[in-house]
């Protein structure tokens, strides 16, 4: 582990710390580069080189033109240019200059992440040159060696998207444009780079977090190529090795190795296919036999662990619980689990041999108990012990009605024919998990049967599932949404005459179909940012792309729609019955703030207590 911890803020300041003492602060002018990077997505932080010299980082790129700099001071004839005039003048301001383009939702202000490296003995800041032009570049890694800086690069004008003139938004949206480079780095922050950028993934669409075996024999990243090739915003991932330094010398289109090929459709207790975000800093076990990655499995996450030599995928969590990986080091692993009706518990296994798990189906995990007083209270246990949930299978009712999917159900024990609000997810490529769910275990405590759908085109059930939505959205997962009901009903769960409906963004917009094609099957419902106008969506989102897609299907992205003004939605509602809005004006599309979360809950629940 590094000797020094580097720790990033907001302003474009360097913290130097050893063992939580402040070493050294380095402020970066600002024509050097701008706010630094540590988003998750761009960068997961600084990235140390192998002898722990230098410090490899991502910033945003220095502007490359200066904007004006408007004063009212005048001169008179005689009077010397000073900084500090002896009486007062007009006030003076830099100037806006040009519009820039960003990355869009959660990403504002965030126009060009570029490459950069701090010696961490001269305390010398240098940009790494030479890089693509017209890309962002994150997620850096180094080699082995320590000569050459490994990462991810995302075009600015995406090339399966060339009908869109601007930049298209990126948090939420795996099927950017991106690929994985190499450059060398001068032993000396004196140095400019000593050589051009290698592309390591010609002939691929998508390829992005990188990382390197701790013996340095291969490099291992994800590949979102479905995803990328179809413009759908989620599908399935593959996993793939690249030789190193072979792919340095001799970078062939296809001399990549897939260890983890995208699964197309699978079984109930098969493998449905990878799912994951990112891969986690540590995410290698075993030395070097092991990858560990996060992934929906149908309607629960799982940690899994994958076979560097023969790309065998063994679950080795408990298939009642969600799992997330949160680090692994010297022979131990870290994750979260958690289910709809447990919080998330801090869980600990060591890390077994290639040849020991392969005859175990899931790791030997323990529970580590709370640190100091941050116990459950008791009112809050006695109340999620008073919840039960289970996972449903259903059957499709529209075409193809080969491709089965599921809903979890979360509800007070004991109680039959609850009042029953419907939950389709957003996304549309996404899922409801079987996790810890504040908003859900809320409701349920309130006497609620949650029914969360996760209809055909959900991330997790295969590549088929998920290219079988575009082309058909509010029509095969509104077909889901009512076919999910039924089941429940049926099963005795749901009172069929008290039932509402509520969904945000994607779910927002079946919330709106169900409440207007199914009307007599709903007592109320409560949208939450939803996407209520595709044709509106076009023209004021970063994500235009998305609307054509699910609208269309793959095959008609390039078709135009009129506009109208959002509003005639809630005028709709209005004639119909009673209607309430809340506007959040701080917040972003995911209302993920602490108190919008509490104010969100709070209202959803008095208006299901007036109204069902």
């Amino acid at each position: 582990m590094p000797s020094l911890e580097v720790l990033f803020s907001a302003l474009p300041a360097l913290c130097i710390t050893r063992l939580g003492r402040l070493l050294r602060e380095l402020h970066v002018p600002s024509k050097q580069h701008g706010p630094l990077y540590s988003d998750g997505w761009f960068s997961l932080g600084p990235a140390w080189s192998p002898d722990e010299s230098r410090i490899a980082y991502v910033a945003e790129e220095p502007p490359t033109t200066e904007t004006p700099k408007w004063s009212g001071a005048a001169k008179t004839d005689g009077q010397e240019a000073t900084d500090a005039l002896p009486t007062a003048t007009p006030k003076s301001w830099q100037g806006i200059g040009e519009y820039q383009e960003d990355w869009g939702e959660l990403n504002t202000g965030k126009k060009t992440p570029a490459l950069f490296v701090l010696d961490a003995k001269t305390w010398q800041v240098s940009r790494i040159t030479n890089l693509p032009a017209e890309h962002s570049i994150g997620q850096p890694v180094w080699s082995p060696e320590g000569d050459q800086l490994v990462f991810t690069a995302w075009p600015h004008s995406p090339p399966n998207a060339p009908q869109f003139g601007n930049r298209l938004g990126i948090v939420y949206c795996m099927n950017r444009p991106c690929s994985l480079f190499a450059v060398p780095v001068p032993p000396s922050s004196s140095q400019s780079a000593s050589g051009e950028p290698v592309l390591l993934t010609p002939g691929r669409l998508s390829a992005c977090s990188p990382r390197f075996l701790s013996d340095g024999s291969k490099l291992v990243f994800l590949s979102n190529e479905p995803a990328a090739q179809t413009m759908t915003h989620m599908g399935t991932a593959e996993l793939l090795t690249l030789d190193w330094p072979g792919a340095l010398q001799n970078p062939e289109e296809g001399s990549a190795h897939t260890l983890v090929p995208v699964v197309q459709q699978s079984d109930l207790e098969e493998f449905p296919g990878l799912y994951p975000h990112a891969l986690s800093e540590s995410c290698f076990a075993g030395g070097n036999e092991f990858v560990l990655l996060t992934s929906q499995w149908r309607s629960r996450m799982a940690l899994l662990a994958i076979d560097l030599k023969t790309g065998k995928v063994q679950d080795t969590g408990f298939s009642n619980q969600s799992w997330s990986l949160l680090g692994a080091g010297q022979g131990w692993v870290a994750a979260a689990a958690s289910s709809p009706t447990q919080p998330p518990r801090l869980m600990l296994a060591r890390l077994p041999s290639a040849s020991t798990a392969s005859k175990h189906s899931q790791w030997e995990w323990t529970a580590l108990g709370p640190l100091g007083n941050q116990t459950t209270p008791d009112a809050v246990q006695s109340t999620l012990d008073g919840l039960q949930w289970q996972t449903y299978q259903v059957k499709a009712m529209t075409d193809p009605t080969d491709m089965p999917f599921e809903a979890v159900v979360v509800r007070p024990k004991g109680k039959a024919a609850l009042p029953g609000v419907l939950f389709p997810h957003g996304g549309p490529h996404s899922a409801f998990p079987a996790a810890y769910s504040n908003l859900v275990a809320f409701q349920a405590a309130q006497g609620y049967a949650v029914i969360a759908v996760n209809f055909r085109g959900s991330t997790g059930f295969g590549e088929d599932s998920i290219q079988s939505l575009p082309g058909h959205i509010s029509v095969n997962d509104v077909e889901d949404c009512i076919a999910a009901l039924d089941h429940v009903i049926a099963e005795g769960v749901v009172d069929r005459d008290r039932v509402a409906v509520s969904g945000g963004s994607h779910g927002g917009f079946l919330t709106g179909n169900l409440l207007g094609r199914h009307a007599d099957r709903f007592k109320a419902g409560l949208a939450r940012n939803p996407v209520m106008d595709l044709s509106l969506m076009i023209h004021v989102s970063d994500i235009p792309d998305w609307c054509y897609v699910e609208a269309f299907g793959v095959q008609e992205a390039k078709r135009r729609m009129a506009a109208r003004p959002a509003i005639e939605d809630l005028a709709r509602f209005k004639e119909g019955g009673t209607a309430k809005v809340i506007v959040f004006p701080e917040d972003t599309h995911a209302l993920d703030r602490p108190q919008t979360e509490f104010e969100t809950m709070i209202n959803m629940i008095s208006w299901l207590q007036q109204h069902i």
